[in-house]
């Protein structure tokens, strides 16, 4: 099941998050602070997105922001910021349901596009066929460096 996230569910996102950075994202040289995490989701709940899929208990999260474009203020998109589910749900249909749910949620808060990524040393083959399926487009690459 899919639904909106909230407050009590913050302990159990800030478990699957921190399992995302572990395994994702500590590499590349990102800190990890749960009070900021903590902190980030409680602002998401009250006024972006961020759903979460059940299977029992809350196994997948996904979030994002709504934003205007640089270029026109009217070119409204979403920005996914997070989007991970549990490693023993991921052969389910957890995180096509949490991208069908963000995606009409970004719709009922004035999104026209929906901009989301992947990590390369997530599965980028299985990821690239996951989005391209869904009619995504690839726009860009980023690239980080320590300075």
């Amino acid at each position: 099941m899919i639904r909106e996230a909230i407050l009590k569910d913050i302990p159990r996102i800030l478990e699957l998050v921190y399992s995302f950075y572990d395994g994702y994202l500590k590499d590349y040289g990102f800190s990890f602070d749960e009070k900021t995490l903590e902190e980030t989701a409680k602002k998401l709940i009250k006024n972006e997105i961020i759903l979460v899929g059940e299977k029992g208990r809350v196994e997948g999260v996904i979030a994002g922001v709504i934003i205007s474009s640089i270029f026109d203020k009217k070119d409204i998109f979403c920005q996914e910021i997070i989007w991970y589910v549990s490693p023993e749900n991921r052969r389910s249909k957890m995180a096509i349901e949490l991208i069908k749910e963000f995606t009409k949620k970004a719709k009922e808060k004035g999104a026209s596009k929906l901009t989301m990524g992947h990590m390369q040393n997530l599965h980028p083959v299985s990821m690239n066929n996951l989005y391209t399926k869904r009619n995504f487009k690839l726009m860009e690459f980023q690239y980080i460096k320590e300075i």
